[in-house]
């Protein structure tokens, strides 16, 4: 009888998968085989097109990007076509191709940086170039590029395999031509437009310059006299050696250090120390610092408003007039007096030494902050301190005989080392040997610090200024 016996050394069925170490060299394509067309297409106005890469023979996109219409023009179109490694470390993934733009005409649009395209792995058809019934038809790979200027590229290829990255093809180029019909779309649309901006421009800054000339030239004909009469106290009330100019004095316009309805006070640095007052200051500093040279000094700049009246001017260089005069540490330091003769539109400048801490009645209002006194207080000891000197600064004026008529916390300035000095002299008058002196017509004067006998009759004397 005949009965099936189980074979007692044959096994289960079983699968065995394994993967092999990959060879790099399997996925590296061969340049033999690699082609580039560079054609032109027309691109109709309704068209829409991808403004970077798309490949027309399929529907898949290789690189999204969002689409957008344009006139009528011709489009510069890049075929790539290579063949797909024959034995790759399993199955070939996608492809990278990178471009870069070394060389052209409109060196505007160079790319400095490499542009990078994934493009996924496909089967060939029998539109290849390598012909139909051909082995290598099912390896054949392409792609196109559309919309790129004219010039030398440079490109790459890599396979992306179940292996990872394989190797970039050697760096090889391609040169698109300029189309003479790209050569005319710059004409008609850029260069025509810019060349009637240009010469708009140049007809328009012409005819502006012109008016403003001619209204220049009027204005200072205009002025003859106004300019005369702005320069008489400069030059009757202060000798030219005071005088200093734009080279000899930097000051920055667009930071005040103050602003008042006198004008403004700026932050500047003084370059050269030409006038007896400077040479003055420059002497203490020399000293004070050990005999160091020194080469810049940061100072004030108080400057009058624009459009300033004759007698406005006037009583700014008044003050200058005064300040020249003085020699005390508790009085501002003039430095010089910078004047611009050319236009009456540009009024004279101040320069002093610089009072880093401002005037003393805002410094006393920013104490309440920092101190526990009552706002606009002190410690008893640096008043009387401050005291001192103001009252040694008001002896020293009323010994040249000299009446201020406007002292008050906000005229007078702290500097770094919290020593006050009085400022501020454009109601000052000398006595010239009078026991007082009687303002006559009308003035702006500071009522709220006035004394009475000054209220009542104008009458103003050194006692006035104790008050």
């Amino acid at each position: 009888m005949n009965e099936s016996v189980p074979v007692p050394w044959c096994s289960a069925p079983a699968l065995v998968l394994q993967r092999t170490k990959a060879i790099a060299e399997k996925d590296t394509l061969d340049i033999s085989f690699i082609n580039v067309t560079v054609s032109d297409v027309s691109v109709a106005a309704n068209q829409k097109t991808v403004d970077t890469h798309y490949d027309l023979r399929s529907t898949q996109e290789s690189y999204s990007s969002s689409s957008t219409t344009h006139p009528p023009l011709v489009s510069s179109q890049v075929e790539f076509e290579w063949l797909s490694p024959p034995h790759p470390n399993g199955a070939v993934l996608f492809y990278w191709l990178r471009y870069r733009r070394v060389a052209g005409t409109f060196t505007g649009q160079l790319l400095s940086e490499w542009s990078t395209v994934c493009y996924p792995e496909r089967k060939g058809n029998s539109s290849s170039p390598f012909g139909p019934n051909n082995p290598a038809l099912v390896r054949q790979q392409f792609i196109q590029l559309r919309n790129l200027w004219p010039g030398v590229y440079e490109f790459q290829l890599m396979t992306v395999s179940l292996a990872g990255n394989g190797s970039w093809t050697p760096i090889r180029t391609f040169e698109i031509l300029e189309s003479s019909k790209w050569a005319t779309f710059f004409k008609e649309r850029i260069f025509v437009p810019l060349a009637l901006c240009l010469v708009l421009l140049l007809v328009t800054g012409s005819a502006a310059i012109w008016v403003t000339h001619r209204s220049l030239r009027r204005r200072l004909t205009r002025n003859t006299s106004i300019r005369s009469e702005f320069h008489e106290p400069l030059l009757s009330g202060l000798p030219r050696e005071w005088e200093l100019t734009s080279k000899d004095v930097y000051w920055d316009t667009a930071h005040p250090l103050g602003e008042g309805s006198f004008g403004t006070v700026y932050s500047g640095i003084l370059q050269n120390f030409n006038t007896p007052g400077a040479r003055q200051v420059l002497q203490k500093l020399t000293v004070s610092s050990g005999m160091r040279p020194v080469k810049r000094l940061a100072v004030a700049i108080k400057t009058t408003k624009s459009g300033s009246s004759p007698c406005e001017i006037r009583e700014f260089m008044n003050e200058a007039a005064f300040m020249k005069n003085f020699t005390n540490d508790h009085i501002v330091q003039m430095l010089g007096i910078l004047v611009h003769q050319s236009s009456h539109e540009k009024p004279p400048a101040l320069v002093m030494e610089l009072m880093s801490l401002g005037d003393l009645a805002t410094f006393l209002r920013q104490r309440l902050s920092d101190e526990d006194y009552a706002q606009g207080s002190v410690k008893p000891s640096l008043a009387v301190n401050w005291a001192t000197q103001i009252a040694g600064g008001m002896a020293y004026l009323s010994s040249l005989q000299l009446i201020h008529r406007d002292l008050a916390a906000r005229n007078c300035l702290v500097n770094d080392a919290l020593t006050v000095k009085i400022a501020d002299f454009g109601l000052a008058r000398f006595l010239d040997g009078n026991q007082y002196y009687r303002k006559r017509g009308r003035a702006r004067l500071p009522i709220r610090w006035m004394s009475p006998e000054a209220l009542a009759s104008a009458y103003f004397t050194i006692q006035s200024d104790v008050w």
